[in-house]
């Protein structure tokens, strides 16, 4: 429901970041687990820390990001992207799979001779 309001990349960044407040990630981490390229990644976490909504805690080479539970509108964008990543809750209609269409068998006919295939590239 989400989609339709946000960015793929946004709604799978801020799932992740939102979901689980008290992990940390490495960017490459991020882009794995939400299946994104790292760049996308790049650019919402840059948008998320000039928000404040994120914040950056490096480790000797590596960079970790998470998310701020004390952002102001923290409780409220969890709730909101909690509630729509679910599915819809309407019921969907059941799916049939089509049924092959049955061909009958090949009768052999006794009287008729075996057919020959014709020479179709001859001209003369």
């Amino acid at each position: 429901m989400l989609e339709l309001l946000l960015p793929n990349a946004r709604i799978r960044v801020l799932s992740l970041l939102l979901g689980e407040p008290a992990n940390t990630f490495y960017l490459r981490e991020i882009a794995r687990l939400c299946g994104l390229p790292v760049r996308a990644v790049q650019r919402e976490v840059a948008l998320y820390e000039a928000m404040g909504l994120c914040e950056r805690q490096p480790r000797g080479k590596q960079v970790f990001f998470r998310v701020r539970t004390d952002y102001p509108l923290f409780g409220e964008l969890r709730a909101l992207v909690l509630k729509g990543s679910r599915p819809a809750e309407t019921p969907s209609p059941t799916r049939v799979a089509p049924t092959p269409p049955t061909v009958p068998p090949r009768r052999s006919n006794p009287q008729r001779p075996a057919a020959t295939k014709p020479d179709s590239w001859r001209v003369w």
